[in-house]
């Protein structure tokens, strides 16, 4: 676990300009799980 702190909360306008910080945040959270490429596909694919 990390001591730096996270913010979970993240607000984005709806527009198609925000999917680039959408994605650059998944891969911030997303960093240190221990999971798949494929996954963390699937859930960018889901979030868009």
């Amino acid at each position: 676990m990390s001591d730096v702190p996270v913010n979970n909360i993240m607000m984005f306008p709806a527009e198609l300009t925000s999917l680039s910080p959408l994605a650059e945040w998944l891969a911030q959270q997303m960093a240190s799980l221990p999971v798949a490429d494929e996954w963390r596909f699937a859930l960018d694919l889901a979030a868009c």
